[in-house]
């Protein structure tokens, strides 16, 4: 007897595995090739988004531990800061995955949202908990780097999204769409 389900090809295995390539990927590019492409002296910040990306597709659940991995890579690459981003981004996507499968719809407007969103809060906490407040720099330094940083990596990284949503559909996770339609 056939039970009925996803519609997609692939099943939790399958997506767990490309999403974890798809992680290993963006954390290959992050430590190799990304390091030199730099606008305004800052390179981008690619896993965050990816991993907002992920949440806003995903759900939720998916979100928190996706979230969590992707924080825990970003914590090993920028030692700076303690578990500041592995709380952080694992919050961010519980959020984002939250009210995305709540209330919004899975569309890139809305993950591009979420994206920013997510990103300027967590420059502008890790700026104050890390530069200000410790007195090692003033706001100016809030403008002349976190700025840059959270439009080039938001909008750079936008490249990911087809990835995302590819795996998404190919692995059924188009789950009800929420009661907002753009």
């Amino acid at each position: 007897m056939k039970r009925g389900g996803a519609k997609g090809r692939g099943g939790p295995v399958v997506k767990a595995v490309l999403y974890g390539f798809l992680l290993f990927v963006t954390l290959f590019l992050q430590i190799g090739p990304l390091t030199v492409w730099r606008v305004a002296g800052v390179a981008p910040l690619w896993l965050p988004v990816l991993a907002i990306m992920v949440a806003v597709r995903e759900g939720e659940r998916y979100g928190l531990f996706y979230g969590l991995a992707a924080g825990l890579l970003c914590w090993i690459i920028l030692p700076r800061g303690g578990g500041f981003y592995a709380v952080f981004i694992m919050l961010a996507c519980m959020l984002a995955g939250n009210v995305t499968e709540r209330f919004l719809t899975k569309t890139f407007a809305t993950t591009l949202l979420w994206c920013l969103a997510a990103f300027a809060a967590m420059d502008i906490l890790f700026f104050l908990f890390f530069y200000l407040l410790p007195g090692r720099a003033g706001f100016g330094a809030l403008w002349r780097v976190a700025l840059p940083e959270t439009v080039f990596s938001v909008l750079s990284a936008q490249i990911l999204y087809l990835p995302v949503k590819g795996i998404s559909r190919l692995c059924g996770s188009e789950r009800r769409q929420g009661l907002w339609k753009a």
